[in-house]
């Protein structure tokens, strides 16, 4: 191989590992945004579970005080 042949060569090479960075990192980008949705999703969901939880203990809890509220004054 001469000289022009290696250079070339080895811009080649440059080019084919600069493919490969940018397909990796538009990999790296999806798979990110995969998981960035699935866990805001997951999120969302707790939340809400746990709002509604809260919903309910505070339903309950209100009731108890009004019960116990009509109890004292009904005597």
């Amino acid at each position: 191989m001469d000289g022009q042949d290696v250079i070339g060569h080895l811009m080649d090479v440059e080019r084919e590992a600069a493919s490969l960075l940018s397909d990796a990192q538009k990999e790296a980008d999806r798979r990110k945004t995969v998981q960035s949705e699935a866990s805001s999703r997951s999120f969302k969901e707790a939340y809400e579970r746990f709002i509604a939880d809260q919903e309910l203990r505070l339903a309950e809890g209100k009731a108890e005080i009004d019960r116990v509220r009509d109890e004292e004054l009904a005597v």
